[in-house]
Parts: structure tokens; C-alpha cells; sequence
């Protein structure tokens, strides 16, 4: 298996100014997604996903792909099996044939045999801990089930990626909304241990991606410093967040 070379990222900053997307686009059709990526932002296009029109693209849906104890409806809705989950068992999926990675796919059909930079993503940990525990998951259990399943995804891609695209320089995001409740009564873990949860990724990534975080809604980005990825995405409209 060929394994993507270390990432030095304070040797390799992103140049300034550059534009990339997040999150889903609407197009029908993943041909026409990465034509626009490609066309929009060629210096870091990103793997465009299609929830709209194929549901097992949704974030949550992408996350729980593979997960034992987990059930991705066809919809893209989850139904979670408590007594199944095990933080301890393999993930039974990859990005080379998963339908919920479609987008990827696409992307690195476009990109093969280029290099620069490409950015990918991955649904956050809290916020798939978040999405176990509303479906019935004890909190603990939603957080083991939610740090392993994520650590073994990021793994994954980077694994998938050395192979397609040896020369591309991945910037991987985090998406995590969830992280707008870490303080409200209620959560189903405290910060700390939410915020190791996301630290225990971005340890995954480091050396062998560019890592970024990404929070639709207003996170408070001073919790702790050492839980902050080398980019931080927050909304662009409405009030500022909190640095």
C-alpha cells in the first residue's frame, strides 16, 4: 500500500488569499459538482458531496457508514442498535467503493496524476457522538464509538488518498456543527472530554495532512488552544464568532 509522504505544515503553509468550499453542493450530478469545484477554486478544489439527490452523502450518513451497531437507511437516516456499538470494531467500508463517497471518487478521477492541494472532510467527532447519543446510545458509549470510528475514517482516507492522488497535498476539515452546544446544559460531554475527542483526530491527520475545523454556527474557539486545527472555519454571515 502506498502511504501519502509526511506533511510539515509550517513548511508547507496554504497560499493566501486561497478559496475552497465546505459542506454540500447542489448539483444533480458528481460530474458537474467537480466541474464546478475545479472551475471555481482550482488551487484547492474540494470533494464535493450530494445529499440532496444521493442521501447517503449527508454528514451523518457519511459517518455512521460502516459503523457496527449503526444502520444508514437508504434515506440517509440512521437507526442505532445500542447493544451493537463497540468502539472496538473495524469499520466495514473504504472510499474506493462506499456509495456515500461518491464524491471523493469523483474528485480524485479529476485530480489523478496532478498534484497542489486538495481539501476533504470528515464529520467531526462531537458531532457523530452528538448524532448517537439523540439516538439512543449511553453518552460514554457515544463518545468511545464516536472517537474510534472517526480516528479509523481519517486513517482511511489518508490510506486511500496516498494510493489515487501520491501527489496531492490533502487539507482535511473536521466539520463539526455540534460544536455550537459544548457549554449548554445538556451536552453529552463535557468539554474536555469533547475537545479530546477532536484533538485525538486532528493527531490522526497531523504529519500527513494540512488540518483545518470547520463550525457553521458560533463556537467559542478559546474552550483550548491544543483542540484547534491549523485552520478554523466559521460562518461568514451574521455576528462574528468568538476567538
Amino acid at each position: 500500500m502506498s502511504v501519502a509522504e509526511p506533511v510539515d505544515d509550517r513548511r508547507l503553509p496554504l497560499p493566501f488569499g486561497i478559496a475552497s468550499t465546505i459542506g454540500s453542493l447542489p448539483h444533480a450530478s458528481h460530474a458537474e459538482a467537480v466541474a464546478f469545484v475545479l472551475e471555481r477554486t482550482p488551487r484547492l478544489p474540494a470533494a464535493p458531496s450530494l445529499p440532496a439527490h444521493f442521501p447517503l452523502e449527508g454528514m451523518l450518513a457519511q459517518a455512521a457508514t460502516g459503523v457496527a451497531g449503526v444502520d444508514v437507511h437508504l434515506d440517509g437516516t440512521l437507526a442505532v442498535r445500542p447493544d451493537d456499538l463497540d468502539p472496538e470494531a473495524p469499520l466495514r467500508t473504504g472510499y474506493a467503493t462506499d456509495p456515500a463517497f461518491a464524491g471523493e471518487r469523483a474528485l480524485a478521477a479529476a485530480l489523478r496524476g496532478s498534484s497542489g492541494f486538495a481539501k476533504f472532510q470528515l464529520t467531526g467527532p462531537i458531532t457523530f457522538a452528538v448524532a448517537l447519543h439523540a439516538l439512543g446510545a449511553a453518552p460514554e458509549v457515544a463518545v468511545a464509538v464516536a472517537g474510534a470510528v472517526v480516528r479509523a475514517r481519517a486513517t482511511a482516507l489518508l490510506d486511500w488518498l496516498g494510493e489515487v492522488l501520491p501527489a496531492v497535498r490533502p487539507v482535511v476539515f473536521l466539520d463539526e456543527p455540534a460544536m455550537v452546544g459544548l457549554l449548554e446544559p445538556g451536552f453529552p460531554a463535557d468539554p474536555d472530554t469533547a475537545l479530546d475527542l477532536c484533538s485525538s483526530v486532528l493527531a490522526t491527520l497531523e504529519g500527513r495532512a494540512i488540518t483545518g475545523i470547520h463550525c457553521c454556527g458560533a463556537a467559542d474557539w478559546r474552550l483550548r488552544a491544543d483542540a484547534v486545527a491549523r485552520i478554523r472555519g466559521a460562518r461568514a454571515c451574521g455576528s462574528p464568532p468568538t476567538w
